[in-house]
């Protein structure tokens, strides 16, 4: 080209040109410390809706930095913002959704399909089904995979777990439509249920075909593999972004079919997977379109671009100048021998050199440059100092040559700007840097205003935010709403309950004793019918439901066995023996239906079991008063579909209204006399007796211990001419605590009389829609984390307010309606 000038940048041994215009420095550097990196990103958000209202356009501003970290969180801000972005696009392939979705998948193969591995990769990528074409229901998969019990080995788990959840889901929604226990619309849902359980079966299995094996023991072999997993399986959508991901991808596999020769040697599949998240993790050497929006990008990519406004960020100690490390295997002045000009090989001092002419060149070309110091940085638990640049800008603008970094944060230094974490409440709604802030803003101006919330004018024009203000002020307010369990027919226009519950078969006495404690509980358990899916990855022992099924299925095998003997015919160590087999056999039928357990833990089970029981044995025949008294009945099952000896007819509670309850349920053990003149009814419990406490004098304990006195009944029933008593038998107690209450203080007509009133009260608050939330007294024990005695064990204690206490007192008077129910409950309003 005539009269081009070609101009050489040569390493000098002098210092670089400083910064030039020293005397505008105080009006061109605005340093400004904040306290961690979340707090600076926003900061410069709002100074760019600052500047944009001032009249800059987005593209004279510009956005740098040194660590490619602040790339992302500046891109993402931007963006939430509604603000262009160009310059350099430094997103790493692993931080797409597509990216996201091959890592995703080598870690599901890596794991041997653990469920949480694969429901993870489900939920944050892409994905489609190759059946049908149609994006995968991640949600509802999760839920499914939680409830059947999947754990880990498609072999091993998810096929028999998800085969048998899919075969018993559905008939135990139709026995319990038989049992009038829910209605026809639960056995739809479960063939629904059944079918997302087939299809994500289906899905497992068809994935599970295509694990890697020998032949992808190659650069080339990886290659086609991977191309044919994400053609099948990547779901892609139109947009260009994503279209420009994809062949992103493609072309990185194809780089790495590349490396295969014929005189190299084949890699091994592990080998491959680790290079390819290598690449996954490397910063994109793309390119926004540029002149469209802010400038974000790396400091030295901006250096001579003539921006008005300049958005320096990550100035903290260790960046500002950051010169890398020092290469052990080749120190600095053997790179000055072998490379003296640094061309190739750049010393510390030669990178150091040329970040400070990137620093000049951006500084000096901009009208105005905002530095930040962020004091906390992310996976740092320390603060960080100013860096040495941010420090000199201080001083430049200070005027004190001599500054100090430790002056910085704790004195008032002129030309710097110091934010703290509170400046935010003082923050004024035309500073915000989203509609999202402004919104946020305006609200709290308006709660300090004291207008009320659902006067805020996004409460009209979102019906989202009204419906949450609404919901939150009727259950702060002193009156009990249907936000607290009132679905009375008053209020809701129709009875909610769907069914008259007075002339129907009940389930067990367990439904009742639920609605006593908290009539909440029972209306989410049973008549919305919501049950919580624990992750079956959470726990290594047996929980205490199960844990007392186990023990009450050995006891019940037990006293059939032993009744078919006479007492003659067994001795203690052959019951013993006999206890130890049936433990072990209970113990082998839970590993197929129990996940998640150890055969080390199924040890431990065993063992606290047979501690328990061989203990039980050795008392039972002082606590049950042998010989005098025999067990004749086991797992006596009245109110049924069975016929037999062993089946009885339900047990009618009549109402004062003259409604009547009619209950089924099954009578741990009865024994009798030798003269069949006195019964004792049995109802075991593998628990504590902390909660059983206090029967002598309430013994139906305010409606949540219904148990012996309708079993008291049901055997009455069969054997109308004996004296009944009846005792909840605590199999790990001994001593005083082992029976609650002693079979001679059981006085069965104040129990059933205490049970026809307890039950009269509960079936008119379930059939006039009363369900209240009362938390109960405190409680010191047990070991979760909630102090009151009815949140102890309940599944829905996460979804009830944390003041539920102080409402239950606010709430329990201000309703005549709640007046039956607290006479049973508290005895009185």
């Amino acid at each position: 080209m005539p009269g081009a000038v070609t101009v050489k940048i040569a390493r000098s041994k002098s210092k670089p040109v400083r910064p030039l215009h020293k005397n505008t420095h105080n009006l061109r550097l605005k340093p400004i410390g904040v306290p961690d990196v979340a707090m600076e990103v926003r900061s410069v958000v709002r100074e760019i809706v600052n500047q944009a209202r001032s009249g800059k356009r987005f593209n004279q501003l510009a956005v740098v930095f040194e660590d490619d970290s602040y790339s992302n969180r500046i891109a993402e801000a931007l963006e939430l913002a509604d603000i262009p972005v160009s310059g350099p696009d430094r997103t790493a392939l692993i931080d797409t959704p597509e990216g996201q979705f091959v890592n995703g998948l080598l870690d599901v193969f890596e794991s041997d399909f653990n469920r949480l591995q694969v429901t993870a990769w489900l939920a944050s990528s892409p994905i489609k089904n190759p059946k049908s074409g149609q994006s995968v229901t991640a949600s509802r998969w999760d839920a499914i995979s939680r409830t059947a019990g999947v754990t880990v080995s498609v072999e091993d788990s998810w096929i028999p777990r998800l085969d048998r959840y899919s075969r018993n889901v559905v008939r135990h929604a139709e026995r319990s439509v038989q049992l009038e226990e829910v209605n026809s619309n639960q056995v739809q849902a479960a063939r629904s249920d059944a079918r997302y359980a087939s299809d994500l079966k289906n899905f497992i299995v068809a994935l599970a075909n295509r694990k890697p094996t020998d032949a992808e023991d190659s650069w080339s072999g990886f290659g086609k593999w991977l191309r044919r997993l994400v053609n099948d399986y990547l779901l892609i959508n139109d947009s260009e972004a994503s279209q420009s991901r994809v062949e992103r991808l493609l072309d990185m596999v194809g780089r790495l079919e590349s490396l295969e020769t014929p005189s190299s040697k084949s890699p091994s599949y592990d080998h491959c997977t680790g290079i390819l998240r290598e690449q996954l993790g490397r910063r994109s050497a793309g390119l926004r379109s540029l002149g469209a929006g802010i400038y974000v990008g790396p400091l030295w990519t901006a250096a001579g671009c003539p921006f008005d406004t300049v958005f320096m960020l990550g100035m903290a100690e260790g960046r500002y100048p950051s010169p890398g490390l020092t290469d052990p295997l080749l120190p600095d002045p053997l790179k000055r021998e072998i490379d003296p000009e640094g061309v190739v090989l750049k010393t510390v001092e030669r990178r150091v050199e040329e970040s400070e002419q990137s620093f000049i060149s951006v500084l000096e070309s901009a009208d105005q440059v905002f530095m930040y110091w962020p004091g906390g940085i992310p996976g740092e638990p320390r603060r960080f100092g100013p860096s040495r640049w941010f420090l000199d800008a201080v001083r430049e603008v200070s005027g004190e040559k001599l500054l100090q970094a430790g002056r910085l944060a704790n004195e008032d230094i002129s030309g710097l700007t110091i934010h703290s974490g509170s400046d935010k409440r003082l923050l004024l709604a035309e500073r915000a840097g989203d509609k999202h802030e402004y919104d946020v803003i305006s609200a709290r101006g308006w709660s300090q205003d004291n207008q009320a919330p659902e006067s805020f004018p996004l409460a009209d024009a979102v019906s989202s935010i009204k419906d949450s203000v609404k919901f939150t002020k009727s259950q702060e307010s002193g009156d009990w709403t249907e936000y607290d369990g009132n679905v009375t027919p008053d209020l809701a226009g129709t009875k909610t309950s769907g069914r008259n519950v007075i002339s129907e078969t009940v389930g067990s006495a367990t439904a009742f004793e639920t609605y006593a404690a908290c009539p909440y509980r029972y209306f989410l358990s049973r008549r919305l019918h919501i049950e919580p899916t624990d992750s079956p990855e959470q726990e290594i022992a047996l929980d205490a439901l199960e844990f007392g099924t186990l023990i009450h299925d050995v006891l019940e095998k037990f006293g059939l066995w032993r009744m078919e003997l006479s007492p003659a015919d067994t001795s203690r160590i052959e019951q013993e023996a006999w206890l130890k087999t049936s433990i072990a056999e209970k113990i082998e039928e839970l590993k197929s239906t129990v996940p998640g357990r150890s055969d080390g833990a199924w040890k431990i089970e065993e063992s606290r079991a047979w501690l328990i029981l061989r203990h039980w044995l050795r008392r039972e025949s002082d606590t049950a008063e042998q010989p005098e008294m025999r067990q004749v009945e086991a797992e006596y099952s009245f109110g049924g579909d069975g016929t037999g000896s062993g089946v009885g007819p339900a047990v009618e509670v009549r109402t004062t209204t003259g409604g009547v309850v009619r209950f089924r349920g099954q009578v741990d053990r009865v024994d009798i006399s030798s003269d069949g003149s006195r019964i004792i009814v049995y109802d075991y419990k593998s628990g504590g007796h902390t909660a059983y406490t206090k029967l002598d004098d309430d013994p139906v304990k305010k409606g949540t211990k219904l148990q012996l006195p309708l079993y008291s009944k049901a055997i009455g029933e069969k054997y109308p001419d004996a004296e009944i008593s009846a005792s909840y038998w605590f199999v790990r107690e001994s001593d005083n605590n082992e029976l609650k209450p002693q079979p001679g203080d059981y006085k069965k007509d104040e129990a059933e009389t205490a049970l026809t009133q307890a039950v009269g009260t509960i079936v008119q608050g379930i059939d006039s829609g009363i369900f209240p939330a009362r938390p109960g007294d405190l409680a010191a024990w047990g070991e979760s984390s909630e102090q009151h005695e009815n949140c102890k064990f309940c599944e829905y204690a996460r979804v009830c307010p944390k003041s539920k206490a102080r409402l239950w007192d606010t709430k329990k008077g201000s309703d005549p309606v709640l007046e039956g129910y607290l006479n049973l409950a508290e005895d009185g309003p």
